[in-house]
Formats: structure tokens, C-alpha cells, sequence
């Protein structure tokens, strides 16, 4: 695993493709072994899902969890795609996502006792919220009800209990308020400065802001972008999209 990863590394030298839709594409290893990754993540989550009510003692926290790694994955498919499309610059959105999931994860995870009570946190925060929009119709409200009444079947009576009182309680800002305060607390907690340094700059660039946008651009120290340059760019998108400029009328 290690040595593919060395010549993975060696061969990322970027081509050009004939698809006007996929301009970029790395060499053949760096893709070969993206996928041979990305499979083995889809078997592994297809197992997990045709086995997860089987003797599962968290079965509400085993839910939430196969539903983060189905995102996760996505994401990281969505990124290759950015990238093979010429816009790699805009994955550090993606990537601040990302790293989001596997904070989730942590989370939920971090207590064993309460995994399946963080779990139904997780899943059923949204609830917290559509069932205190009073411009919801009676049709939805009801629907909701029943999704709420349906995780908290799966808990235990002790779980159950915290869950009702989270429902009942004041709406927070986060779904793991108050056991984490903020993302980071839990960052902190689980990962390394170096992370907590990148999580910083990516959630700029989910924000607009300008380093986190500019982390993955060919030139990300000019402030000031050569407007002529930025035309081009713009009028080869444009043909690249079969673009048609309208014409004047006199």
C-alpha cells in the first residue's frame, strides 16, 4: 500500500483531455489507484449497510454513522470530478465538508455510552427546528412527528429521557451543543495543529474568504489578478460551453 502510494505521488503529472467537460485528468496510476480506493470504500460501506441490523447494539449511532461515510465518499468523488473539470481551486470548499464529517464522526463516537443518544443528536437535529417553523403545514408537521417518534423508538429509556429533553430544550447553534461548544473544541480534541491550521483555511473558503479561495489556485499570492488574463480564461470557458455571444441590434 505504501509503495503505491510512493508512485502515486512520482506520477501526478497533469493531461489534457479531449472532453471539453473533463479538462484535466492525472496519469493513469493516481487514477487507477483512486479508484481501487474508492471501491474498496463502497464494498466496505455496502457490507456495513446489508449488516447493520444484525446483533447491532448501536443501531441509532450505527445509522448515523453509515449516513456521514455515504457523504464522505460523495465528497470525495465530487472533488475528483472538480478537479478533472479544471476547477480544483474551489475544492477547498469540499474539503472544509469533508473534514466536517469526520468531526461528526468523532463525536458521535468519542463516549460509548452515549454514542447512540449523539447518533439520534446527528439525525434528528433538523427535526429541532421544522417542528417550531410554524409555517410548516399540518401535513408536514405530522410528518416530522412521526420521524422524531421513530428514532426515539430505537433508544433505550435512558437515552430516550435525554433525547426528550433535547427536543423540549433551547435550540442550540450546533447539533453536539452543549457536550462540544464549538468545532474547535472538538478539533482540539481529535486532531493535530496541522489540521486545526487547514480546517481554519478551508472554512475561509466556505465563508468566501479570500486565502481559503486562493489556497488552490495556480497563483494564490496575486491579490490582483491580471484582468486581460482573467478574459481569456473567460472567453475560453465560454467556448468551452459552446457559448454563442448574442448580436447587437442596430
Amino acid at each position: 500500500m505504501q509503495e503505491k502510494i510512493k508512485n502515486a505521488k512520482k506520477d501526478q503529472v497533469i493531461e489534457k483531455q479531449e472532453d471539453p467537460l473533463k479538462l484535466f485528468v492525472a496519469s493513469q496510476s493516481v487514477v487507477d489507484f483512486h479508484e481501487k480506493a474508492s471501491n474498496f470504500a463502497f464494498f466496505v460501506n455496502h457490507f456495513i449497510f446489508e449488516n447493520i441490523d444484525k446483533n447491532n447494539r448501536y443501531p441509532v449511532a450505527s445509522g448515523a454513522l453509515l449516513s456521514l461515510s455515504c457523504d464522505a465518499l460523495s465528497i470525495h468523488q465530487s472533488i475528483r470530478s472538480l478537479c478533472e473539470a479544471g476547477w480544483a481551486f474551489s475544492c477547498s470548499i469540499l474539503l472544509r465538508s469533508l473534514m466536517d464529517c469526520l468531526l461528526n464522526v468523532g463525536v458521535i463516537c468519542s463516549r460509548k455510552n452515549e454514542a447512540e443518544y449523539m447518533g439520534f443528536k446527528y439525525t434528528h437535529y433538523f427535526l429541532k427546528t421544522a417542528l417550531s417553523d410554524r409555517s410548516n403545514s399540518e401535513e408536514l408537521r405530522n410528518i416530522y412527528l412521526k420521524q422524531k417518534q421513530e428514532g426515539l423508538d430505537k433508544l433505550n429509556q435512558h437515552n430516550r429521557q435525554k433525547a426528550e429533553e433535547f427536543f423540549r430544550g433551547k435550540q442550540q447553534g450546533y447539533w453536539y451543543n452543549p457536550e462540544y461548544k464549538n468545532p474547535s473544541e472538538i478539533l482540539k480534541k481529535f486532531t493535530s495543529s496541522d489540521i486545526q491550521y487547514l480546517y481554519n483555511v478551508y472554512s475561509g473558503s466556505a465563508h468566501g474568504g479570500f486565502s481559503g479561495l486562493k489556497m488552490l489556485r495556480d497563483n494564490p499570492n496575486d491579490i490582483h489578478p491580471d484582468h486581460s488574463a482573467l478574459g481569456k480564461f473567460a472567453q475560453k470557458d465560454m467556448e468551452l460551453l459552446n457559448y454563442q455571444k448574442p448580436k447587437r441590434t442596430k
